[in-house]
Protein backbone atom coordinates (compact mmCIF):
# COMPACT_ATOMS: atom_id res chain seq x y z
CA UNK A 1 0.00 0.00 0.00
CA UNK A 2 1.42 3.37 -1.03
CA UNK A 3 0.95 6.26 1.40
CA UNK A 4 0.80 9.70 -0.13
CA UNK A 5 3.10 11.98 1.79
CA UNK A 6 3.12 15.74 1.38
CA UNK A 7 -0.46 16.02 0.13
CA UNK A 8 -0.99 19.40 -1.55
CA UNK A 9 -4.17 21.43 -1.37
CA UNK A 10 -5.93 24.31 -3.06
CA UNK A 11 -7.84 27.15 -1.40
CA UNK A 12 -11.13 27.85 -3.18
CA UNK A 13 -13.27 30.97 -2.88
CA UNK A 14 -16.91 29.86 -3.10
CA UNK A 15 -18.09 33.16 -4.53
CA UNK A 16 -20.00 33.97 -1.34
CA UNK A 17 -19.18 36.32 1.53
CA UNK A 18 -19.40 35.49 5.19
CA UNK A 19 -22.36 36.65 7.24
CA UNK A 20 -22.33 40.43 7.81
CA UNK A 21 -19.25 40.93 5.60
CA UNK A 22 -19.27 44.23 3.74
CA UNK A 23 -18.44 43.63 0.04
CA UNK A 24 -16.60 46.91 -0.48
CA UNK A 25 -14.53 46.49 2.67
CA UNK A 26 -13.78 42.86 1.77
CA UNK A 27 -12.51 43.97 -1.63
CA UNK A 28 -10.29 46.66 -0.10
CA UNK A 29 -8.90 44.23 2.47
CA UNK A 30 -8.24 41.56 -0.16
CA UNK A 31 -6.36 44.06 -2.33
CA UNK A 32 -4.28 45.24 0.65
CA UNK A 33 -3.42 41.77 1.96
CA UNK A 34 -2.60 40.06 -1.31
CA UNK A 35 -1.20 43.04 -3.20
CA UNK A 36 -3.55 42.80 -6.19
CA UNK A 37 -5.01 45.76 -8.12
CA UNK A 38 -8.17 47.19 -6.64
CA UNK A 39 -10.26 46.48 -9.74
CA UNK A 40 -9.29 42.80 -9.73
CA UNK A 41 -10.10 42.52 -6.03
CA UNK A 42 -13.47 44.13 -6.68
CA UNK A 43 -14.28 41.69 -9.48
CA UNK A 44 -13.20 38.75 -7.35
CA UNK A 45 -15.44 39.67 -4.45
CA UNK A 46 -18.51 40.60 -6.50
CA UNK A 47 -17.93 38.49 -9.59
CA UNK A 48 -19.74 35.37 -8.37
CA UNK A 49 -18.78 31.76 -9.01
CA UNK A 50 -15.94 29.69 -7.58
CA UNK A 51 -12.24 30.20 -8.24
CA UNK A 52 -9.01 28.78 -6.86
CA UNK A 53 -7.14 31.48 -4.93
CA UNK A 54 -4.10 29.40 -4.02
CA UNK A 55 -2.95 25.95 -5.06
CA UNK A 56 -0.09 23.56 -4.34
CA UNK A 57 0.18 24.41 -0.63
CA UNK A 58 0.48 22.04 2.30
CA UNK A 59 -2.25 21.63 4.91
CA UNK A 60 -0.74 24.11 7.39
CA UNK A 61 -0.37 26.92 4.84
CA UNK A 62 -3.79 26.20 3.36
CA UNK A 63 -5.27 26.65 6.83
CA UNK A 64 -3.42 29.96 7.25
CA UNK A 65 -4.88 31.19 3.95
CA UNK A 66 -8.33 30.07 5.04
CA UNK A 67 -8.10 31.98 8.33
CA UNK A 68 -6.92 35.21 6.68
CA UNK A 69 -9.47 35.01 3.86
CA UNK A 70 -12.30 34.39 6.33
CA UNK A 71 -11.06 37.35 8.39
CA UNK A 72 -11.40 39.44 5.24
CA UNK A 73 -14.96 38.13 4.83
CA UNK A 74 -14.70 35.51 2.08
CA UNK A 75 -16.26 32.06 2.31
CA UNK A 76 -13.54 29.54 1.34
CA UNK A 77 -12.88 25.83 1.46
CA UNK A 78 -9.77 23.67 1.34
CA UNK A 79 -9.59 20.62 -0.91
CA UNK A 80 -6.95 18.42 -2.60
CA UNK A 81 -5.25 19.92 -5.65
CA UNK A 82 -7.06 19.03 -8.86
CA UNK A 83 -10.55 18.92 -7.39
CA UNK A 84 -12.85 20.49 -10.00
CA UNK A 85 -14.39 23.84 -9.11
CA UNK A 86 -17.19 25.83 -10.73
CA UNK A 87 -16.34 28.34 -13.45
CA UNK A 88 -16.55 32.04 -12.46
CA UNK A 89 -19.67 33.86 -13.53
CA UNK A 90 -18.95 37.34 -14.92
CA UNK A 91 -20.92 40.15 -13.36
CA UNK A 92 -20.31 43.71 -14.58
CA UNK A 93 -19.61 45.22 -11.17
CA UNK A 94 -17.20 48.09 -11.13
CA UNK A 95 -16.14 50.02 -8.05
CA UNK A 96 -17.77 53.40 -7.59
CA UNK A 97 -16.28 56.56 -6.18
CA UNK A 98 -17.79 55.81 -2.79
CA UNK A 99 -16.01 52.49 -2.69
CA UNK A 100 -12.64 54.20 -2.54
CA UNK A 101 -11.33 52.31 -5.61
CA UNK A 102 -10.33 53.88 -8.91
CA UNK A 103 -10.70 51.12 -11.49
CA UNK A 104 -9.00 51.65 -14.82
CA UNK A 105 -11.26 51.73 -17.85
CA UNK A 106 -9.58 48.67 -19.34
CA UNK A 107 -10.43 46.55 -16.30
CA UNK A 108 -13.66 45.24 -17.79
CA UNK A 109 -11.77 43.87 -20.74
CA UNK A 110 -9.35 41.88 -18.62
CA UNK A 111 -9.81 38.29 -19.67
CA UNK A 112 -8.50 36.88 -16.39
CA UNK A 113 -9.63 39.02 -13.48
CA UNK A 114 -9.17 36.20 -10.93
CA UNK A 115 -5.44 35.45 -10.70
CA UNK A 116 -4.19 33.72 -7.55
CA UNK A 117 -2.84 36.19 -4.96
CA UNK A 118 0.88 36.73 -5.29
CA UNK A 119 1.60 37.68 -1.68
CA UNK A 120 2.71 34.91 0.64
CA UNK A 121 1.48 34.76 4.23
CA UNK A 122 4.91 34.87 5.81
CA UNK A 123 4.10 37.44 8.47
CA UNK A 124 1.18 37.89 10.82
CA UNK A 125 -1.35 39.35 8.39
CA UNK A 126 -4.15 40.57 10.58
CA UNK A 127 -6.58 43.38 11.19
CA UNK A 128 -7.90 45.03 7.99
CA UNK A 129 -4.92 43.88 5.93
CA UNK A 130 -2.31 45.28 8.31
CA UNK A 131 0.44 43.31 10.01
CA UNK A 132 1.29 43.54 13.70
CA UNK A 133 4.31 45.81 14.01
CA UNK A 134 4.28 46.35 17.77
CA UNK A 135 3.98 46.50 20.61
CA UNK A 136 4.88 50.17 20.28
CA UNK A 137 5.57 52.57 23.13
CA UNK A 138 2.94 55.32 23.16
CA UNK A 139 2.83 58.73 24.93
CA UNK A 140 1.01 59.06 28.25
CA UNK A 141 -1.82 61.06 26.68
CA UNK A 142 -2.87 58.06 24.58
CA UNK A 143 -4.39 56.55 27.72
CA UNK A 144 -7.16 59.16 27.56
CA UNK A 145 -7.35 58.85 23.77
CA UNK A 146 -8.27 55.16 24.14
CA UNK A 147 -11.28 56.14 26.25
CA UNK A 148 -12.42 58.80 23.79
CA UNK A 149 -12.07 56.33 20.91
CA UNK A 150 -14.01 53.76 22.93
CA UNK A 151 -16.77 56.34 23.41
CA UNK A 152 -16.81 57.00 19.65
CA UNK A 153 -17.34 53.29 18.98
CA UNK A 154 -20.04 53.11 21.65
CA UNK A 155 -21.85 56.15 20.26
CA UNK A 156 -22.21 54.52 16.83
CA UNK A 157 -24.09 51.47 18.20
CA UNK A 158 -24.94 52.40 21.78
CA UNK A 159 -28.02 50.22 22.27
CA UNK A 160 -26.29 47.15 20.85
CA UNK A 161 -23.28 47.69 23.13
CA UNK A 162 -25.53 48.11 26.18
CA UNK A 163 -27.53 45.02 25.25
CA UNK A 164 -24.39 42.93 24.79
CA UNK A 165 -22.93 44.05 28.14
CA UNK A 166 -26.23 43.33 29.91
CA UNK A 167 -26.29 39.86 28.37
CA UNK A 168 -22.65 39.35 29.37
CA UNK A 169 -23.50 40.28 32.97
CA UNK A 170 -26.54 37.99 33.01
CA UNK A 171 -24.43 35.08 31.77
CA UNK A 172 -21.89 35.72 34.53
CA UNK A 173 -24.62 35.99 37.19
CA UNK A 174 -26.39 32.84 35.98
CA UNK A 175 -23.17 30.80 35.96
CA UNK A 176 -22.21 32.25 39.33
CA UNK A 177 -25.32 30.67 40.85
CA UNK A 178 -23.85 27.22 40.18
CA UNK A 179 -21.32 26.47 42.95
CA UNK A 180 -17.74 25.95 41.76
CA UNK A 181 -18.63 24.64 38.28
CA UNK A 182 -20.34 27.91 37.37
CA UNK A 183 -17.38 30.02 38.43
CA UNK A 184 -15.07 27.69 36.53
CA UNK A 185 -17.12 28.13 33.35
CA UNK A 186 -17.16 31.89 33.88
CA UNK A 187 -13.37 31.99 33.76
CA UNK A 188 -13.12 29.62 30.80
CA UNK A 189 -15.65 31.33 28.53
CA UNK A 190 -14.71 34.85 29.63
CA UNK A 191 -12.03 35.16 26.89
CA UNK A 192 -14.46 33.72 24.33
CA UNK A 193 -17.02 36.47 25.04
CA UNK A 194 -14.36 39.18 25.27
CA UNK A 195 -12.95 37.99 21.95
CA UNK A 196 -16.43 38.47 20.52
CA UNK A 197 -16.50 42.05 21.77
CA UNK A 198 -13.14 42.65 20.10
CA UNK A 199 -14.50 41.18 16.86
CA UNK A 200 -17.52 43.48 17.01
CA UNK A 201 -15.30 46.52 17.62
CA UNK A 202 -13.16 45.56 14.63
CA UNK A 203 -16.29 45.27 12.47
CA UNK A 204 -17.15 48.83 13.53
CA UNK A 205 -13.66 49.96 12.60
CA UNK A 206 -14.29 48.40 9.18
CA UNK A 207 -17.53 50.33 8.76
CA UNK A 208 -20.27 48.02 10.08
CA UNK A 209 -22.30 48.62 13.23
CA UNK A 210 -21.73 46.55 16.36
CA UNK A 211 -24.32 43.82 16.91
CA UNK A 212 -25.20 41.84 20.04
CA UNK A 213 -24.53 38.61 18.11
CA UNK A 214 -20.88 39.68 17.68
CA UNK A 215 -20.30 38.77 21.31
CA UNK A 216 -20.66 35.08 20.41
CA UNK A 217 -18.34 35.16 17.39
CA UNK A 218 -15.57 33.57 19.45
CA UNK A 219 -17.66 30.42 19.83
CA UNK A 220 -17.72 30.11 16.03
CA UNK A 221 -14.20 31.15 15.04
CA UNK A 222 -11.63 30.65 17.83
CA UNK A 223 -13.39 28.70 20.57
CA UNK A 224 -10.60 26.22 21.35
CA UNK A 225 -7.73 28.74 21.64
CA UNK A 226 -9.87 31.21 23.61
CA UNK A 227 -10.97 28.55 26.11
CA UNK A 228 -7.33 27.49 26.40
CA UNK A 229 -6.49 31.11 27.21
CA UNK A 230 -9.08 31.03 30.00
CA UNK A 231 -7.62 27.76 31.32
CA UNK A 232 -4.10 29.24 31.31
CA UNK A 233 -5.30 32.30 33.20
CA UNK A 234 -7.12 30.12 35.75
CA UNK A 235 -4.06 27.92 36.16
CA UNK A 236 -1.82 30.91 36.86
CA UNK A 237 -4.29 32.31 39.41
CA UNK A 238 -4.48 28.96 41.23
CA UNK A 239 -0.69 28.64 41.22
CA UNK A 240 -0.30 32.13 42.72
CA UNK A 241 -2.91 31.51 45.42
CA UNK A 242 -1.42 28.14 46.36
CA UNK A 243 2.06 29.65 46.55
CA UNK A 244 0.88 32.51 48.76
CA UNK A 245 -1.06 30.05 50.95
CA UNK A 246 2.04 27.92 51.43
CA UNK A 247 4.09 30.99 52.34
CA UNK A 248 1.49 32.04 54.92
CA UNK A 249 1.36 28.53 56.36
CA UNK A 250 5.13 28.42 56.70
CA UNK A 251 5.10 31.87 58.32
CA UNK A 252 2.46 30.79 60.85
CA UNK A 253 4.42 27.66 61.71
CA UNK A 254 7.70 29.52 62.14
CA UNK A 255 6.16 32.29 64.26
CA UNK A 256 4.35 29.83 66.52
CA UNK A 257 1.02 31.33 65.59
CA UNK A 258 -2.44 29.79 66.08
CA UNK A 259 -3.24 26.27 64.96
CA UNK A 260 -4.78 26.65 61.48
CA UNK A 261 -6.88 23.55 62.07
CA UNK A 262 -8.75 25.18 64.97
CA UNK A 263 -9.21 28.72 63.63
CA UNK A 264 -13.00 28.60 64.08
CA UNK A 265 -12.60 27.85 67.80
CA UNK A 266 -10.32 30.76 68.68
CA UNK A 267 -11.09 34.25 69.92
CA UNK A 268 -11.24 36.58 66.83
CA UNK A 269 -9.34 39.35 68.60
CA UNK A 270 -6.53 37.02 69.63
CA UNK A 271 -6.55 35.43 66.18
CA UNK A 272 -6.23 38.80 64.41
CA UNK A 273 -3.42 39.85 66.73
CA UNK A 274 -1.58 36.66 65.87
CA UNK A 275 -2.01 36.59 62.08
CA UNK A 276 -2.47 40.31 61.37
CA UNK A 277 1.19 40.91 60.55
CA UNK A 278 1.13 37.87 58.29
CA UNK A 279 -1.86 39.28 56.38
CA UNK A 280 0.01 42.55 55.84
CA UNK A 281 2.75 40.52 54.18
CA UNK A 282 0.39 38.14 52.35
CA UNK A 283 -1.65 40.80 50.52
CA UNK A 284 1.34 42.29 48.66
CA UNK A 285 2.60 38.77 47.97
CA UNK A 286 -0.73 38.03 46.30
CA UNK A 287 -1.01 41.34 44.41
CA UNK A 288 2.53 41.46 43.06
CA UNK A 289 2.15 38.45 40.74
CA UNK A 290 -1.51 39.21 39.97
CA UNK A 291 -0.63 42.58 38.42
CA UNK A 292 1.63 41.16 35.68
CA UNK A 293 -0.90 38.36 35.17
CA UNK A 294 -3.59 40.97 34.53
CA UNK A 295 -1.23 42.65 32.05
CA UNK A 296 -0.63 39.34 30.29
CA UNK A 297 -4.38 38.80 30.01
CA UNK A 298 -5.35 42.35 28.98
CA UNK A 299 -4.81 42.10 25.20
CA UNK A 300 -4.68 38.32 24.95
CA UNK A 301 -8.35 37.78 23.90
CA UNK A 302 -7.91 40.32 21.07
CA UNK A 303 -4.62 38.80 19.92
CA UNK A 304 -6.04 35.27 19.92
CA UNK A 305 -9.37 36.23 18.33
CA UNK A 306 -8.27 38.79 15.74
CA UNK A 307 -4.71 37.72 14.98
CA UNK A 308 -4.90 33.94 15.44
CA UNK A 309 -2.03 33.89 17.94
CA UNK A 310 -1.49 30.89 20.26
CA UNK A 311 -2.80 31.64 23.77
CA UNK A 312 0.54 31.57 25.60
CA UNK A 313 2.26 33.69 22.94
CA UNK A 314 -0.63 36.16 23.14
CA UNK A 315 -0.20 36.47 26.91
CA UNK A 316 3.53 37.06 26.53
CA UNK A 317 2.99 39.76 23.89
CA UNK A 318 0.24 41.39 25.97
CA UNK A 319 2.54 41.56 28.99
CA UNK A 320 5.26 43.11 26.85
CA UNK A 321 2.81 45.68 25.48
CA UNK A 322 1.61 46.73 28.94
CA UNK A 323 5.14 47.00 30.34
CA UNK A 324 6.13 49.26 27.44
CA UNK A 325 3.14 51.53 28.09
CA UNK A 326 3.07 52.00 31.85
CA UNK A 327 2.46 55.77 31.60
CA UNK A 328 -0.54 55.66 29.22
CA UNK A 329 -1.99 52.80 31.24
CA UNK A 330 -1.57 54.86 34.41
CA UNK A 331 -3.52 57.72 32.77
CA UNK A 332 -6.11 55.24 31.49
CA UNK A 333 -6.45 53.63 34.93
CA UNK A 334 -6.85 56.91 36.82
CA UNK A 335 -9.36 58.26 34.29
CA UNK A 336 -11.31 54.98 34.36
CA UNK A 337 -11.41 55.03 38.17
CA UNK A 338 -12.78 58.58 38.20
CA UNK A 339 -15.38 57.69 35.57
CA UNK A 340 -16.40 54.59 37.53
CA UNK A 341 -16.96 56.69 40.66
CA UNK A 342 -19.12 59.10 38.67
CA UNK A 343 -21.02 56.24 37.01
CA UNK A 344 -21.85 54.77 40.43
CA UNK A 345 -23.69 57.91 41.57
CA UNK A 346 -27.04 57.30 39.81
CA UNK A 347 -27.53 53.88 41.47
CA UNK A 348 -24.78 52.43 39.30
CA UNK A 349 -26.82 52.91 36.13
CA UNK A 350 -23.97 54.82 34.55
CA UNK A 351 -22.01 51.59 34.42
CA UNK A 352 -24.32 50.39 31.65
CA UNK A 353 -22.73 53.08 29.50
CA UNK A 354 -19.22 53.11 30.97
CA UNK A 355 -18.53 49.36 30.84
CA UNK A 356 -19.05 49.07 27.06
CA UNK A 357 -16.99 52.24 26.56
CA UNK A 358 -14.09 50.71 28.49
CA UNK A 359 -14.39 47.42 26.58
CA UNK A 360 -14.29 49.34 23.30
CA UNK A 361 -11.35 51.34 24.69
CA UNK A 362 -9.46 48.06 25.08
CA UNK A 363 -9.82 47.50 21.35
CA UNK A 364 -8.69 51.07 20.69
CA UNK A 365 -5.60 50.48 22.84
CA UNK A 366 -4.91 47.20 21.00
CA UNK A 367 -5.06 48.97 17.64
CA UNK A 368 -2.89 51.83 18.86
CA UNK A 369 -0.17 49.71 20.47
CA UNK A 370 0.15 46.85 18.00
CA UNK A 371 -0.33 48.63 14.66
CA UNK A 372 1.28 51.59 12.89
CA UNK A 373 -1.99 52.69 11.34
CA UNK A 374 -4.08 55.24 13.30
Amino acid sequence: MVTIMNQLYQVVFTGELRHHADPEQAARDFAAVFKVPADKAWKLVLGGGEHVLKRDVDAANAERYRQVLEEIGLQVRIEPVGTPVGRPVERPAEPTATAGMDAPASAAADSNPYPPPQAELLGRVTDAGLSISGPHRRPAGHGWDWITQGFALFRQSGWAWVGAVLLFMLINIFLGLVPFIGELFNVLIGPVLLGGFMYGARMQQRGRRFEVADMFQGFRDRFGPLVTLGALYLGFVIAIMVTVGVVIGIGVAISGGPDLATLDQQDPAVLFAAIGPLLIIAVPLLLLPLIPLAMAYWFAPALVMLDGMPPLAAMQLSLQACLRNILPFLVYGLASLLLILLAMIPFGLGLLVLVPILIAATYAAYRDIFFDSP
